[in-house]
């Protein structure tokens, strides 16, 4: 018994009843699932189970943590299900209860599945830059497509639109198109009046081809760039 005890000694800190008791007690559903979160709170309880007098949990404190500390809507609707005896209710019946409920609360889209959640919130990838050649570029010109999402008028979902104002596709992992500048002329207030002569411009972007040349002069086809 004096060398089991030296090996707790060594290898189980002290305090560990208190740790144990006190991770207990921050364990709440949260964004988890019932079963998730029942699972967790019940290997919480096993590993309290040897702590002795004043660190095991009872039935009762089990069952007020699994019900109190359960996601606020689920809690809401355990209370509002009349025939719900509490008292009476074994921790087993409770756990049952709750997730038969919890189901389908998923089910009915009371609440979010938090798969679906995890599932939605994960950023869809952006299709990495690839330079057009000066080919694809006349190609595009040709067919009165977009140089941006290298679309044109035959294309599925096509919208008419220019480089400029591209909508993008989301399909293909493709942004939309970037606000640019537009350049602006004598400008005028909402009376009318001219502003003293002042006057804004902006620097539009030239055209650059595939291949890296500017060219200059040449014409927008029905107002896309390459």
């Amino acid at each position: 018994m004096h060398g089991t005890k030296k090996v707790k000694d060594c290898f189980i800190p002290a305090n560990w009843k208190m740790d144990a008791l006190a991770h207990f007690y921050t364990i709440s559903q949260g964004s988890s699932s019932f079963m998730d979160y029942a699972a967790r709170l019940q290997e919480a309880r096993n590993a309290l189970s040897s702590g002795g007098t004043g660190f095991t949990i009872s039935d009762s404190v089990f069952k007020n943590h699994l019900l109190f500390f359960s996601h606020p809507i689920l809690a809401l609707h355990m209370h509002s299900i009349l025939s719900f005896d509490y008292a009476e209710t074994r921790v087993d019946g409770l756990i049952a209860l709750m997730s038969s409920t919890w189901d389908s609360m998923v089910a009915e889209c009371v609440i979010r599945s938090p798969l679906l959640t995890t599932l939605l919130n994960i950023p869809k990838p952006t299709k990495a830059f690839v330079p057009l050649t000066e080919r694809e570029c006349n190609a595009l010109k040709q067919a009165g497509g977009c140089y941006h999402c290298r679309k044109t008028p035959v294309s599925s979902g096509w919208v008419k639109h220019g480089t400029h104002d591209c909508p993008g596709d989301e399909a293909n992992g493709v942004a939309p198109a970037p606000a640019r500048p537009v350049a602006a002329v004598f400008g005028e207030d909402e009376d009318n009046s001219e502003l003293d002569g002042d006057f804004i411009t902006a620097v539009m972007p030239s055209c650059i081809l595939g291949n890296g040349s500017f060219s200059e002069g040449e014409e927008e086809a029905d107002g896309w760039n390459c």
